[in-house]
C-alpha cells in the first residue's frame, strides 16, 4: 500500500511538473507581441478605470476587439492607460490581472500605457513605473503578466520645444535611459513609444536603438501620404531589425486635441477607412519592419459609423463671378506663346488690387506693371488647358520642384468633387494643389510639382505638358493637363469644379514670397469653399 501511494505521488509530481512547465512556456511579452503577422491591429484605450471597476465593461471590450463592428479586423494588442495603483491596489490589481488573462486567451497582448510631455526630461516617475511593472510581472505567472510598456511622451507639445535646443537632446537621452532600464528589469516584454513623423533618419535611429518598436502618430486620411510619411521610419527599421506600426485617428474634430478633418477618418467612416488602409498596407507591406496599424482610440472607434459623415462648414463666403471653362474647337500648341487662346468666356483677369491677398509689407504690390496676371482656361474631351500672361517687372526663380515656393510661381487648386465637398473646408484626396515655375530663363528650367494629394507614382506628373517663354513685361506660360491626371475625372457640359489660380511674386534677394494674388478675393489656404466655382460649357 505504501509503495502504491508513493508511486501515485511520484506520478502526480510528474504530471504537476509537466503542467508547471507548460504554464511557464506560455507565450507572453516579446514572444506573443512579435508572433503577430503583418497587418496586426493595436488599440489605444485611455478611459480605463471603469473597465477595471465594472466587469461588464471588460466583457464588452474583449467581445468588441474579437471582431470590431462585426466586420473589421480583430484587435490583438491593447495600449491600456494605467498608473501604478493598477499594479498595487488590491481590487484594481485583481481586475487588471483578470483583463490580462482573458486577453491572453484571445491571443491579445496588453501593455501598460502612460505618458507626459515632461517625461522628456524628468525621469524619476518613469523609472518608478518600469520598476513597478517589473515587480508586478515577477509576482505572477506568464499568463497574468503585462506584455509591454508603451509611453506617449510628445515633447513637441511643450512651450519651450522650439526655443530650447537642449530639450530635444534631453529627450533622446531620456528614451535611451528608459530603454536600458527596460532591458535590465523587463527583458521579456516589449518597450515602445508614440512619435510624430517629423523626425529625420538620424533621429529615428536614436529612437529605434532604445526601443523594440515605434508607433507613428501618422494621422492623415490620405492613403498614399500615410505611407510617404512613414517610409523613412520603415527604411531605418528595416536596416536595424526593429518594427514600425502606423497610427490612424477616428475621433471627431476637436480644437482641444488639435484634431481636424484631414487627419481623422471620422468623416469618411469605417468602410472608406478600411478601403484606404488596405491600399496603405499594400505599400507598407513591402517593408520587413512593418507590423500593422494602431487605432486611436477605443471610445471613438467603438462608436465609429460605417458610412461617410458630413461635417458642415457653416461659414458664409462672398458671392463671386462664375468661371466659365469653354470647350475648345481648335487644337492648342503648348509652347508658351498663347497664339491660340479661349475667347472671353475663358479669361480670368487678376488685374486689380482686390486680388492681392497677401503682401509681405504694406505697398509691396506696386500696381499692374509690378505684378498682374491674365489667365486663360479651356477644355477638350481629354484635357484641361491653362494659359497665363504674367506681368512681372523682375523674374526671380532660383529653385525648381517643390522648392519653387521660394521664387516666382503659380499655385493652382482644383476641387474635382463639387457636390461631394459642398460643405467641406479642407482638402481631401479629390483636391489637387499644383505648382508651376516658369524657371528664370537662364539656368533654371520650367518645372511643375504636386503638393496635394500625395501620389503613389510621381511619374504621373509626366503626363502634364507645360512651357514658358520670356516677354518684355514678364513671361507667358501654358499647361495641358489630361483629365486622367485628376483620378479619371470626365467632365461634361454643366460639370462644376472649384478652382483657384494663385500667382506668387518674389522680387527680392531673400527667396521669400512678397506678393500673392488670387482669383478668389476670399481665398484661404487649403479651403475649397473659399475658391471660385467653375463650370464646363460647350457652345450651343
Amino acid at each position: 500500500m505504501k509503495r502504491f501511494i508513493a508511486t501515485v505521488l511520484v506520478l502526480m509530481g510528474l504530471v504537476s511538473g509537466s503542467c508547471a512547465q507548460e504554464k511557464i512556456s506560455m507565450p507572453y511579452g516579446k514572444d506573443l507581441f512579435f508572433s503577430r503577422g503583418k497587418g496586426s491591429r493595436s488599440l489605444w484605450i485611455w478611459n480605463t478605470i471603469d473597465i477595471l471597476r465594472k466587469p461588464g465593461e471588460r466583457d464588452a471590450l474583449l467581445q468588441f476587439i474579437k471582431k470590431p463592428h462585426g466586420t473589421d479586423p480583430e484587435i490583438n494588442n491593447l495600449y491600456f492607460n494605467a498608473n501604478v495603483n493598477f499594479l498595487r491596489s488590491e481590487k484594481l490589481r485583481e481586475a487588471f490581472i483578470d483583463l490580462i488573462v482573458r486577453a491572453h486567451k484571445q491571443g491579445v497582448t496588453v501593455q501598460y500605457l502612460a505618458g507626459h510631455a515632461a517625461w522628456a526630461y524628468q525621469n524619476r516617475e518613469v523609472l518608478g513605473i518600469i520598476e513597478a511593472v517589473s515587480e508586478f510581472n515577477a509576482s505572477l505567472s506568464p499568463e497574468q503578466r503585462l506584455d509591454g510598456v508603451h509611453f506617449d511622451i510628445e515633447p513637441h507639445t511643450l512651450p519651450m520645444w522650439n526655443s530650447d535646443s537642449r530639450l530635444k537632446q534631453r529627450f533622446f537621452q531620456s528614451i535611451k535611459l528608459y530603454g536600458e532600464r527596460m532591458r535590465e528589469l523587463n527583458p521579456d516584454i516589449v518597450f515602445g513609444i508614440d512619435v510624430p513623423t517629423f523626425w529625420n533618419k538620424d533621429e529615428i535611429r536614436l529612437l529605434a536603438e532604445s526601443t523594440d518598436y515605434i508607433t507613428l502618430m501618422n494621422y492623415t486620411d490620405n492613403r498614399v501620404f500615410k505611407y510617404k510619411r512613414a517610409k523613412k521610419f520603415l527604411e531605418v527599421a528595416d536596416e536595424m531589425g526593429t518594427k514600425i506600426e502606423t497610427g490612424v485617428e477616428t475621433q471627431g474634430p476637436s480644437e482641444k486635441w488639435g484634431v481636424t478633418p484631414p487627419i481623422t477618418f471620422y468623416d469618411e467612416g469605417r468602410e472608406l477607412m478600411e478601403a484606404r488602409l488596405a491600399h496603405t498596407e499594400k505599400l507598407m507591406g513591402v517593408h520587413e519592419s512593418y507590423i500593422g496599424i494602431a487605432i486611436h482610440y477605443y471610445d471613438s472607434y467603438k462608436n465609429f459609423q460605417k458610412e461617410r459623415k458630413i461635417i458642415k462648414d457653416t461659414e458664409t463666403y462672398p458671392d463671386q463671378p462664375l468661371i466659365t471653362i469653354p470647350f475648345l474647337t481648335v487644337p492648342i500648341a503648348v509652347d508658351g506663346k498663347l497664339t491660340e487662346v479661349p475667347d472671353n468666356d475663358g479669361v480670368i483677369a487678376l488685374d486689380d488690387s482686390k486680388y492681392v491677398v497677401y503682401e509681405i509689407a504694406p505697398k509691396s504690390w506696386e500696381g499692374l506693371d509690378d505684378f498682374s496676371v491674365i489667365a486663360y482656361i479651356g477644355w477638350t474631351e481629354t484635357d484641361l488647358y491653362l494659359g497665363f500672361d504674367v506681368k512681372d517687372d523682375s523674374i526671380v526663380q532660383p529653385f525648381s520642384g517643390e522648392d519653387m515656393v521660394n521664387g516666382d510661381h503659380l499655385e493652382l487648386w482644383f476641387d474635382t468633387d463639387y457636390e461631394g465637398d459642398e460643405w467641406q473646408n479642407w482638402i481631401s484626396e479629390d483636391d489637387f494643389q499644383l505648382g508651376f515655375s516658369p524657371g528664370n530663363f537662364k539656368d533654371v528650367a520650367p518645372s511643375i510639382c504636386l503638393w496635394a494629394p500625395a501620389l503613389e507614382n510621381v511619374s504621373t506628373l509626366s503626363m502634364i505638358e507645360y512651357s514658358s517663354v520670356k516677354t518684355e513685361t514678364g513671361y507667358r506660360a501654358e499647361m495641358k493637363i489630361p483629365f486622367e491626371f485628376f483620378s479619371g475625372m470626365k467632365p461634361v457640359d454643366g460639370t462644376r469644379i472649384r478652382l483657384n489660380i494663385d500667382p506668387s511674386d518674389s522680387d527680392g534677394p531673400n527667396d521669400v514670397q512678397e506678393v500673392l494674388l488670387s482669383s478668389s478675393i476670399c481665398r484661404r489656404y487649403g479651403n475649397p469653399r473659399s475658391f471660385r466655382t467653375a463650370i464646363f460649357k460647350r457652345a450651343q
